[in-house]
């Protein structure tokens, strides 16, 4: 009987720490500045992850007109398992009809996201069975925020400096026309300069 319950004891942790590793809770990402960024995993990386996961993560960037990227060199899926990535403020995107606007699979080594607004849905799902094998490590990736740079602000900043300096010169040229004028004007005429004599 001693036997039994010291096996029960000794087990318990391990079938705890078996199970955690194997889930994953939603989770909100908010990057508050440029500078700031995140790693994002799944489960117990690098280890081989389970078969049967749902993670969702929520990625925010408090920065006005920013996107949201995902960089990762080191992806490692098993066929069938999927990184998806969509434009939608919710948990599961797909209750909302959401369509994912990328995914990343097994026959991808990297994988690369950058988001058209400044938030992102992020799922890793994977298989119901893991199949024969289960020597995938799964992802390790980052994410930040970047400002968005667009043509027309691009275009809109060109424009306003070229304006700037536009008025800058023509401040110059009436500058040295008034300079000019007051020293002809303050300056004796030949006339002047024979009365005086």
């Amino acid at each position: 009987m001693h036997s039994l319950l010291l096996l029960l004891l000794v087990s318990a942790p391990l079938v705890a720490v078996a199970s955690a590793r194997c889930e994953c809770a939603w989770q909100h990402i908010v990057l508050r500045d440029a500078e700031d960024y995140r790693t994002l995993a799944s489960p117990d990386y690098p280890r081989n992850y389970c078969a049967r996961l749902d993670c969702s993560w929520l990625v925010l960037s408090s920065i006005n007109n920013s996107r949201i990227v995902f960089s990762s060199s080191s992806i490692d899926l098993r066929e069938g398992d999927e990184l998806r990535f969509y434009s939608s403020r919710s948990r599961y995107p797909e209750s909302e009809n959401a369509e994912a606007v990328h995914v990343c699979t097994s026959s991808s080594s990297s994988c690369e996201f950058s988001s058209s607004s400044s938030y992102l849905s992020i799922r890793f799902v994977t298989a119901k069975e893991g199949g024969r094998d289960q020597s995938h490590r799964g992802f390790h990736a980052t994410l930040t925020a970047s400002g968005k740079s667009t043509m027309m602000s691009t275009l809109l900043s060109y424009s306003l400096h070229l304006l700037l300096f536009g008025l800058l010169l023509a401040f110059l040229i009436s500058l040295c026309v008034f300079l000019l004028c007051c020293c002809r004007c303050s300056s004796p005429t030949k006339n002047e300069s024979n009365r005086l004599l």
